[in-house]
Order: C-alpha cells, then sequence, then structure tokens
C-alpha cells in the first residue's frame, strides 16, 4: 500500500520519498524508498536528527483531542547504511509507556541506491499496544 504525499508531512520541505506500508496479525511492515542520500549526520538516540520516519499510531482510533494515552504511539525509524540496519526507537509522550525506549529490536535493513537509499523493516505487534488488525473493521474509542 503505497501512502498518498497528502498523508506525508515533511519539516524539510516538499515530501518527494515514497511510503508503503502493511499490516498482519503480528507485525506492520514499512518500506521507504529515497531518492536523495541525505544520512549524514543521524544520530540514532535523538529524534529528528538527519533522515528520520516518524511513524505516528493510535491503535484505538480514539479521534479526541487528548495526550497521549495507551493505545497512541509514536516511532522514529533512522536509516543505518554503513551498519546495513534501521534504528527504532519509542518517544514517551504521555503515560502511553513507562519511558522512551532505543534502539528497539527489530528486523530491518537499508542500503544504498544511486543517489539514494531504501530502508525497510518489521514492526512487531507486541510494540503495539491493542493492536487487532482485522480485514476491514475499525477499532473503537473505549471513551
Amino acid at each position: 500500500f503505497l501512502l498518498p504525499f497528502w498523508l506525508l508531512h515533511s519539516t524539510f520541505g516538499e515530501v518527494n520519498i515514497r511510503i508503503y506500508s502493511v499490516w498482519s496479525p503480528t507485525r506492520a511492515l514499512c518500506s521507504r524508498r529515497s531518492p536523495r542520500l541525505n544520512c549524514q549526520g543521524n544520530r540514532p538516540s535523538e529524534l529528528r536528527t538527519g533522515d528520520c520516519l516518524e511513524l505516528f499510531i493510535d491503535t484505538r482510533n480514539d479521534k479526541r483531542p487528548r495526550l497521549f494515552e495507551p493505545g497512541d504511539h509514536q516511532f522514529w525509524f533512522l536509516p543505518l547504511i554503513d551498519e546495513g540496519r534501521v534504528y527504532a526507537g519509542q518517544w514517551k509522550r504521555g503515560n502511553e509507556i513507562p519511558e522512551t525506549r532505543y534502539d528497539l529490536p527489530i528486523e530491518g535493513a537499508t542500503r544504498k541506491t544511486e543517489g539514494g537509499y531504501i530502508v525497510e523493516f518489521l514492526l512487531p505487534a507486541s510494540f503495539l499496544q491493542g493492536f487487532k488488525p482485522q480485514v476491514g473493521a475499525k477499532n473503537r474509542s473505549e471513551h
């Protein structure tokens, strides 16, 4: 599933990447293709450094204004091209998790392409509170 450009947001100008995402009952897969190589300055344990993909997930489909709470997730992923892997972290914003989590054990790979790179990773369902996907179903908030 190719995410549409209107859904993507960049703090560094026009979006010029392609992001694909799919899910299964046990994990979510994300693939990012960037036409440029801009990974210098990546500091994995710091959010929003270098080329970073932030992923927000609301497993409760709760649309009301609120602070982060269980079911809300903010992850960040950085390509570590020299290591051929993807660094993943989960940021603590409210009471959704006890503390920020660094260098999550995920399956992932990154590689250089002509002028850019490709990142692919699997995010285990165990990192997503309340993740119970079903084809065609929408979760409802308990509130």
